[in-house]
């Protein structure tokens, strides 16, 4: 039977033809952008992670995660932040200091202040010092220092509460 979609036609059955067609196109077409959508991650180069923004002492006091230096960063310790009234240490409460490997730097990130006041971090090193305040019950982390091979690190911390009373610290260093 020879159709020819698009010309009117009376005939039931060519119509009904032409509205099949029709749905097949537009289904193959969809199945087409479908197809294309999934693959498009694939041939789309990625960007380069693995590059850093800054070296050496030009580093001090930026964002780790901006200039890249977290990308092979480890955590090289970790501190207990304990309550300064009793002592005792705070649950799930850390101080951990990162050293990025590809640019040489150390930062401190304080999992969390469950005082929900500020978080004051300072990390330092005989020539540098980061002093950072962050506000409310999260974690946050500090800016970083050029700190490369067994250059000796210090941290001090100090979480207060709302009412901005003192209500922990931690002191402590790594080489």
């Amino acid at each position: 039977m020879n159709v020819q979609c698009g010309v009117y036609t009376a005939d039931t059955t060519k119509r009904e033809i032409c509205m099949i067609m029709h749905i097949n196109i537009k289904f193959v077409y969809s199945l087409i952008a479908i197809a294309g959508l999934l693959v498009l991650p694939f041939i789309v180069p990625a960007p380069n992670v693995s590059a850093v923004s800054c070296s050496g002492n030009g580093c001090n006091g930026k964002d780790p995660i901006y200039t890249g230096c977290n990308q092979n960063a480890y955590l090289a310790k970790r501190f207990v932040i304990p309550e300064n009234s009793s002592g005792l240490a705070l649950w799930q409460t850390f101080a951990d200091v990162y050293y990025s490997r590809s640019c040489g730097t150390n930062w401190v990130r304080v999992t969390q202040n469950p005082f929900g006041g500020t978080a004051f971090k300072s990390i330092y090193t005989s020539s540098y010092t980061v002093n950072e305040y962050d506000r409310g019950y999260g974690s946050s982390y500090s800016m970083q220092v050029y700190a490369p091979g067994s250059t000796r690190v210090n941290i001090f911390i100090k979480l207060y509460d709302t009412a901005n009373t003192a209500r922990a610290t931690a002191i402590g260093y790594l080489q």
